[in-house]
């Protein structure tokens, strides 16, 4: 029972400094529109965006009508922050904000785009280490369309 108890230990303390590892090693990523575009999604699926196709499509953030767009936009960054997020770049038309997990401060990137053209908000959420994310880059999202009432 002893040696069974003193694996279990073990094993709970490789796991943490895995994760203070994965936490600490994280790099901010490049943020620029690539081709007036988001960045696209990685290969794991700790992402979502509304400018994708597949599992890790989400929609886009939709004002009831195009003469609100701008009003929308105003609404998402306040939004973003009232959320915990913490606005790193804003820029016309583009925005980059945080949010670090509360156990081990894995940090996840939200980004969205004023697409004037469409009259939509684009968005993408994802984390920046490991490879899932239980679902919580989507549920941002619908957090935040929930918020704006989008």
């Amino acid at each position: 029972m002893k040696s069974l108890l003193t694996v279990i230990v073990v094993f709970a303390v490789v796991i943490t400094i895995y994760f203070a590892y994965l936490s600490l090693t994280d790099k901010a990523p490049d943020t620029a529109l690539i081709e007036g575009k988001l960045r696209p999604c990685p290969d794991t699926p700790n992402c979502v965006s509304s400018e994708t196709t597949g599992e890790k499509f989400i929609e886009a953030l939709k004002p009831s009508n195009s003469a609100e767009l701008d009003a929308l936009w105003d609404k998402s960054i306040t939004a973003l922050s009232n959320m915990g997020g913490k606005v790193e770049k804003q820029e016309d038309g583009f925005v980059w904000a945080t949010f670090q997990s509360k156990l081990f401060k894995f940090t996840d990137d939200v980004e969205m785009r004023k697409d004037t053209e469409t009259g939509v908000i684009q968005i993408r959420s994802s984390s920046r280490s490991g490879k899932s994310d239980l679902g919580v880059n989507r549920k941002r999202v619908e957090a935040l369309r929930a918020a704006i009432g989008s």
